[in-house]
């Protein structure tokens, strides 16, 4: 009998998500509720109103309107099913249901993040019933700021070259939401960083140097923390076609609305032959801007 004949073959029992990202990084930020219906209002504004001074007797009341702004927001179905033949489970010494399960879970995640990135740049309803549309470059440049968006170029060299995140773009946001009377000392502003952002504040002296800071606002190689923006990594930052683009907000400013929780369910599916497992999940959720003098833009270069 040769040597080959006991050799054996020994298999891992390990199965792993491969890497990505396996839960909420942006909604989670944003204010959140549930709710039943074809479209919902989750917030409604009411302009800001001034008083006036009394300069005589027995005047005649004046009148002061008060214009009000509701926000809509509608329902998006997603649903992904899986199936494991049973066949193939007999092949295998692992069950695979479980981390199918929580690669389905991931992937909803993943999704709820995507849609709320886009709702930052995206158009929002608007009107009586919702059916009225506003860009974000409406109503980015209708703020009592000018405008929500740091340039490319802010922070350069003459100021005319594009460039990556620093501290300038840093301090010219800080500066729209303080006009804006957004209440820094109130509310948390994130922003949402990838990691060419965070390479890029990398290279900032103010951000690296003790002799600019009281505590260290670095944590295990990551930007955290700095001129009271926290830094929310978020690697699918999208570009403008040129430029990518880092959504600032704080929570009052997003909303994100569920209509169901993620319901999974894991049957036979009889109506396939075979069998097979079936390893369902779906959701019903959306985002959306609901106020965009509490959302901003930072635009950096790609690369």
């Amino acid at each position: 009998m040769s040597e080959a004949q006991l050799y054996t073959k020994q298999y891992s029992t390990n199965l792993e998500l491969a890497l990505q990202q396996t839960s909420t990084k942006i909604v989670d930020k944003f204010e959140t509720a549930m709710y039943t219906g074809e479209k919902v209002s989750p917030v409604q504004y009411l302009d800001p109103i001034e008083v006036s001074e009394i300069t005589g007797r027995n005047e005649p009341m004046p009148e002061t309107a008060t214009n009000y702004e509701r926000r809509w927001i509608a329902p998006r179905s997603f649903d992904l099913p899986l199936y494991l033949n049973e066949e193939d489970l007999l092949k295998t010494i692992v069950d695979p249901k479980s981390t199918q399960i929580e690669a389905q879970r991931a992937a909803f995640m993943r999704n709820r993040d995507n849609f709320g990135y886009a709702a930052f740049f995206g158009d929002a309803l608007i009107g009586k019933d919702g059916t009225t549309t506003v860009s974000w470059a409406t109503e980015a440049a209708a703020t009592p700021a000018g405008s929500q968006i740091v340039l490319q170029t802010v922070g350069s060299s003459g100021g005319s070259t594009a460039v990556g995140l620093n501290v300038a773009k840093l301090v010219e946001m800080r500066a729209i939401l303080e006009t804006n009377d957004v209440d820094l000392d109130v509310e948390e502003v994130f922003v949402g960083i990838n990691a060419k952002a965070n390479k890029d504040l990398l290279k900032e002296a103010q951000i690296i140097s003790r002799d600019f800071n009281d505590s260290l606002v670095l944590k295990s190689g990551r930007v955290e923390r700095f001129m009271g923006f926290t830094f929310v990594p978020f690697q699918r930052i999208a570009t403008d076609g040129t430029y990518l683009r880092l959504p600032v907000w704080t929570k009052k400013g997003m909303h994100f609305a569920r209509w169901s929780e993620l319901q999974t369910n894991v049957q036979k599916s009889i109506e396939r032959r075979g069998h097979p497992w079936q390893l369902y999940a779906k959701e019903t959720q959306n985002s959306t801007r609901v106020d965009a003098k509490r959302v901003g833009e930072i635009k950096i270069t790609a690369s």
